[in-house]
Formats: C-alpha cells, structure tokens, sequence
C-alpha cells in the first residue's frame, strides 16, 4: 500500500468510526493489506446503511442538485480510449451539502476519483434531516459523463 493509500485509508476510517486523530491504527491497515479485495471504505459503508436502517437496494437515487459540475474525464483514460463507471451511496446535510461519501462499485478507481471529487462540489436543496442517495456515473466516449440511475 503506498503512502498516499495508507492516508487515505486511514482518514476514512477515522471518519467513518469517529476515532481521535491520535489513535493508532496500523492494526486496520493491516487487514486490509491482508485483504485488499475489501474496499477501503467497506464498513463505513456498512455501518452508514445500519445508521439509516436501509439496504443498498432501498436507496433512492439522488435527486436534482441546485448547483454540479459534472466530472471531469481522466486524461489518461481518455488517451486509453477507456469507457468506465462508478456509484456511491451518500447523504446529503440538511444544509443540502454531500457527506459520508461512500463507493460502491468502480471499473477504475481513477473514474471515482474524478467523480467524488466533482460530487462533494455540488449543492442540493435544504430540508429538515440528512437524507441517504446513491448515484451512478458512467464515463463514454472519451469525452461524455452521465449520471443518474445507470
């Protein structure tokens, strides 16, 4: 795992647990060393669908935002000729602000990337509570970026 995976690994960790910033966790790192076929994020995942007592299959697709970018295409994929997708469940604040950013499945991490960065820039309508969606995003063609349901 390189550096920046480890920092990655363990800011998501520490927020999906709420664990103190000076809290050792090499132990977690290195399970999933041990088991990379488990994504990094998997049980935030979990414990986020146990928060709103939902399955991944109950989750409602995301609604019109106010205010998106769509995701940039990677450089690299389109130079490929590379057609991916990606989709994440996450809350929106009562403030209509994305959080607790979540994948579920990838073809290229480098497409979630693009499109989690993206996401956490756009602005959905306000209400009285967090509310729980799940997006999909499908790059083609080297230049189009589509999302919604599939």
């Amino acid at each position: 795992m390189s550096p920046a995976q480890q920092e990655r690994f363990i800011r998501i960790y520490r927020a999906s647990e709420h664990l103190p910033d000076d809290l050792p966790i090499r132990l977690e790192i290195e399970k999933y060393q041990a088991n990379p076929a488990i994504p990094l994020w998997a049980d935030a995942r979990e414990a986020l669908l146990v928060r709103y007592k939902i399955s991944e299959q109950e989750i409602p697709y995301v609604p019109d935002a106010l205010t998106y970018n769509p995701p940039m295409y990677p450089f690299k994929m389109r130079q490929a000729g590379k057609d991916g997708s990606c989709e994440f469940i996450f809350t929106v604040s009562s403030s209509g602000v994305p959080e607790d950013i979540y994948l579920l499945q990838a073809t290229e991490m480098t497409f979630a990337e693009h499109a989690e960065y993206a996401l956490r820039q756009w602005r959905f309508p306000t209400s009285e509570s967090a509310r729980l969606f799940r997006i999909h995003f499908n790059f083609s063609g080297g230049s189009a970026v589509n999302w919604g349901k599939d």
